[in-house]
């Protein structure tokens, strides 16, 4: 079984080395993981629990609905220094199409529209508009031959909607396309086998801000091999290889980089209670120039990776979400003065743990909680020394439903950077009250 296991992998390695055109590494799922909502069963669950209802569209069911939010902001800049409280008002309309007949629970196809326009009473400059279409099928339990596609493409100019700092504080507009594909095959005896895809694409618009040097493009493929243990653990082997290209900076001196992952683990197939993978390995980091426009070297890097994701039913109402990832990030130097991304740029280590917890208490009122951490670890460098960044953010809030069509509900949402840049630290509470219309 051993021999058969590698060899298959190190087919699969050498095949995908031997095809390589440039592809990418450094993925996230068009739900964050601290989102309660992740892109998990969790997620799915509350879809189909929520779907009830709604006028018919051929085979699916619609619902549209619309909120109305107030926010209360302790620091409205996300800035070290005081800045002043602000409130923030937003509306979202959304819609959603879901599959309505013969609906089962190996398959599962939904799509849909989810929008944010936002307006501040004091920081008007820094008004939003979010506009997010994004799709979900999953055929991931059938027995053979199994598959999912998960899609989201954003047009935003939120000025402090970016993971990665890029324009933090300033508002600029940009395009994002985040997707995972999936394709899985049982193959003789106790073994299967799967191929997936994922594409991250953010471009940023040519909006007088100078961020169009930072789009980028990513595309990753991870092949991986399962072998059954039981009848609900496998083994798995996986090897991903992958590109992401800043096709608006010079080729000479622009951050594009390669990655390459080896992993190992295990993963536990649904069960009455608890699903979930966990795999560990090693990645390897080169970027294909030397040095930037600044002839600061790029740093080049290899570090042990790690990934736990699990799903845990507690009870039939209450669900909870359990993430913890290391992998390769890559950063920017920020002017605390304005706003703006220097084009020096270094490799480091993001650890990363994250929990969420949903729970429908009766039929009328739901809970929902979610925390996550970042700890950013940065290599010595000719201009910083090896230091350690955190990053901490943990909500909480609930829904009431007041009628089939009315509901309600507050959150309550804090934040905390604590990094060496010079006037990026900071702390942030928030209090939102929400009221809800929905067919």
């Amino acid at each position: 079984m051993r021999t058969v296991f590698l060899g298959f992998l190190l087919v699969c390695v050498c095949f995908l080395l031997s095809a390589y055109t440039g592809e990418a590494q450094g993925y996230s799922y068009p739900f964050g993981f601290e989102n309660p909502l992740a892109m998990s069963e969790a997620y799915e669950v509350y879809q189909q629990a929520t779907q009830q209802g709604g006028p018919k569209v051929g085979p699916f069911v619609f619902k549209p609905g619309m909120s109305f939010n107030g926010t209360y902001t302790d620091n409205p800049r996300f800035r070290s220094n005081n800045s002043g409280s602000d409130f923030l008002f937003t509306i979202n309309p959304t819609f959603t199409f879901s599959l309505a007949q013969g609906l089962k629970a190996k398959d599962y196809i939904s799509f849909g529209y989810d929008g944010d326009i936002g307006a501040y009473t004091k920081l008007t400059g820094n008004d939003y508009t979010r506009h997010t279409l994004w799709a979900n099928i999953d055929l991931m339990k059938r027995e053979t031959t199994y598959m999912r596609l998960r899609d989201a493409v954003t047009y935003t100019n939120n000025p402090y909607g970016n993971q990665e700092f890029v324009g933090q504080g300033v508002a600029n507009a940009r395009v994002l396309n985040q997707a995972d594909f999936v394709v899985g095959r049982q193959l003789p005896g106790n073994y299967s086998a799967e191929l997936g895809y994922q594409n991250a694409w953010e471009n940023y618009l040519d909006d007088g801000n100078g961020y169009t040097s930072w789009s980028n493009i990513g595309n990753t493929i991870k092949p991986t091999l399962l072998y059954e243990l039981t009848g609900k653990t496998k083994l798995l082997a996986q090897y991903s290889i992958g590109y992401i290209h800043y096709y608006n900076q010079p080729s000479l001196i622009s951050a594009d980089y390669t990655v390459q992952q080896v992993m190992a683990g295990f993963r536990w197939a649904a069960s009455s209670r608890l699903s979930g993978e966990l795999k560990g390995g090693y990645a390897w980091r080169q970027f294909v120039n030397d040095f930037n426009l600044l002839g600061v070297p790029y740093q080049n890097s290899s570090a042990p990776v790690y990934s736990v994701n699990l799903h845990y039913l507690v009870s039939p109402k209450t669900a909870a979400d359990f993430n913890i990832y290391r992998d390769f990030q890559i950063s920017g130097n920020l002017d605390p003065v304005t706003g703006r991304l220097e084009m020096i740029q270094d490799s480091y280590t993001r650890n990363a743990i994250g929990l969420t917890i949903t729970t429908n208490t009766s039929q009328n009122l739901s809970f929902a909680f979610a925390a996550s951490c970042y700890f950013d670890q940065y290599p010595d460098t000719i201009r910083d020394q090896a230091h350690l960044d955190h990053y901490y953010n943990a909500g909480i809030n609930f829904t009431h439903k007041l009628r089939r069509y009315l509901s309600w509900g507050l959150g309550y949402n804090f934040q905390k950077r604590d990094t060496q840049a010079i006037g990026l630290s900071y702390t942030q509470n928030s209090v939102t009250a929400t009221v809800g219309l929905s067919y």
